[in-house]
């Protein structure tokens, strides 16, 4: 046993040697803390963010590498407990356009992407600025029931994207499953982009599967749009419909997301976003307001209601402060949610680099 530990930790040096050689750029972060729980008159401490239902865990590095001409990037998917017969899942992103011009074809304003690799649901072409992040950390986007999927983006400068995902592995009705979608700039300051999947994923219901998902998404850009100086303003929207199920019964579910966001830098260095969402017929709201006027620091405070029908046992209202030293951010947050009388107090630490 000792032999092998050697043998993989030369390995692992032999590698860092040759990163270090190559120029490579290693990118990534690293998250930890607790969740302090006081509910029911009882107390529970947590690691923060484990639960399997969740898109990521907290107490995990998050890894990416690229060359550094960017003409790729290899993303860390997974990492299992290091020994002899250690495997880590990885996705390639791999720059089409940049390689060809290291080689003598310029192809001009045309990019060209490819995607191979650990991809499974893989999402469709997205404008929705997501300022709760939930979007993003729930897999909420139009994304395919797949199980290794390769992907192709195209586009013309900063007009027009194409995306093609696939998993040519056909299902028992002798399928393959897909997500096609594309996004524009018509002009400068507005967004669009729409989806379709044959076969999708739906993380908002438990990660139900089933046939045909369509998606659109639009972001303004306010302040540029009306040369605001010193004051950003955003609008953005995405919705997504799902059709039927996978035995092709009707589903007919449909999630909206609609969101402002604005923030003053001169003097105040105040933000803030207000979230509508109405996720199969819940309506519901999301807020947030942050200081940034302190060097390192930020505060916020935070109200959420997850159902209007019943707007007081849906309530949560929060806050919390951040520093960043050293390039490590100290963050302590806590919350008040009415619909089980809880209070959590979540203090973390990451390191990003």
């Amino acid at each position: 046993m000792k032999k092998k530990f050697v043998l993989v930790l030369a390995l692992v040096l032999l590698v860092a040697a040759t990163v270090s050689a190559a120029d490579i750029k290693f990118t990534g972060s690293f998250k930890a803390g607790y969740a302090f729980t006081w509910k029911d008159g009882g107390f529970t401490a947590t690691p923060k963010g484990i639960d399997s239902t969740l898109a990521n865990e907290e107490s995990y590095i998050y890894l990416k590498v690229a060359d550094p001409d960017s003409m790729w990037t290899i993303t860390l998917k997974a990492l299992p407990s290091l020994n002899e017969a250690a495997k880590v899942k990885a996705n390639a992103s791999i720059s089409l356009d940049k390689a060809l011009k290291a080689q003598g074809v310029d192809m001009g304003d045309v990019t060209a992407a490819l995607s191979v690799g650990a991809n499974s649901n893989m999402s469709g072409l997205n404008v929705y600025t997501d300022p709760t992040g939930n979007m993003s950390y729930y897999g909420w986007k139009l994304r395919s029931d797949a199980t290794y999927s390769t992907g192709l983006t195209v586009g013309y400068g900063k007009l027009i994207s194409a995306n093609l995902a696939v998993d040519p592995a056909v299902d028992t009705a002798n399928e393959f499953h897909f997500v096609a979608s594309v996004s524009a700039n018509p002009i400068d300051g507005v967004s669009v982009a729409a989806g379709y999947a044959n076969a999708y994923q739906n993380k908002h219901d438990s990660s139900a599967t089933g046939k045909n998902a369509i998606d659109g998404s639009v972001k303004i850009d306010v302040a540029k749009l009306a040369s605001l100086d010193g004051i950003s303003l955003d609008f953005s929207a995405h919705d997504v419909y799902y059709m039927q199920t996978s035995t092709g019964a009707s589903y007919k579910k449909n999630y909206l997301s609609a969101a402002v966001e604005m923030g003053v830098e001169k003097d105040i260095n105040v933000s803030g976003y207000a979230e509508f969402v109405r996720f199969a017929g819940v309506n519901g709201l999301n807020t947030s307001v942050s200081y940034d006027g302190f060097k390192d620091a930020n505060l916020y405070v935070e109200y959420d209601i997850a159902d209007f029908s019943d707007a007081v046992n849906n309530m949560y209202i929060g806050g919390g402060a951040s520093y960043t030293m050293s390039k490590v951010k100290y963050a302590l947050d806590m919350g008040y949610d009415t619909s089980d009388s809880s209070f959590v107090l979540k203090p973390t630490a990451k390191i990003t680099w």
